[in-house]
């Protein structure tokens, strides 16, 4: 396999967008089990601080980073949403994790201290001279908590995908609040 890692950085902000293309360089069809991106001695703050993360399968529910588990077979915490975001309330360091991912492939978000990955799944097979290019992801460096990247993933869905228009009737209907 032949590997291309593209990151550019926008200048104006903490932000950078990670792609990755992979091509079967040989002769025969191989097949690939990918991981990406993934970030290693993840830790923000002082080497001492209690960092904070989103878990996004218990509806953003907040708590101290690699926990979070549960869930079935204990792997629960993997299983989330398409964006993941940590952040250390004492230095205000916060980072986040957003796949622009608008086909929604089958992927895990794996948090094992001290790494954070994205696992996308089944294994694909790759045709001689075949590419396979992973969605975008983009990383956010900041200062502040988990609410700057839930709203850059909330601009970016809102664009990525078309949003069905209430018809005419449920705007005349009679409800109360």
């Amino acid at each position: 396999f032949a590997c291309r890692l593209r990151v550019v950085l926008k200048t104006d902000s903490g932000d950078s967008i990670w792609s990755l293309s992979i091509k079967n360089v040989g002769t025969a069809p191989r097949a690939i089990l990918t991981e990406f991106p993934r970030l290693d001695g993840l830790q923000l703050g002082a080497a001492e601080a209690v960092n904070r993360q989103t878990n996004l399968n218990q509806s953003g529910y907040l708590d101290e980073a690699w926990k979070g588990a549960g869930g079935i077979y204990g792997h629960g915490g993997q299983w989330s949403m398409q964006w993941h975001a940590r952040f250390d309330p004492a230095s205000r360091s916060a980072m986040g994790l957003i796949l622009e991912d608008p086909e929604i492939r089958n992927k895990r978000l794996v948090l094992k201290k001290p790494c954070l990955a994205v696992h996308y799944f089944p294994p694909q097979t790759l045709a001689p001279g075949e590419t396979l290019t992973l969605p975008p992801a983009r990383l956010l460096v900041y200062e502040g908590d988990w609410k700057p990247t839930a709203r850059a993933y909330a601009a970016w869905y809102t664009k990525a995908f078309s949003h069905a228009t209430a018809p005419e009737w449920v705007r005349q209907c009679e409800s109360f609040d």
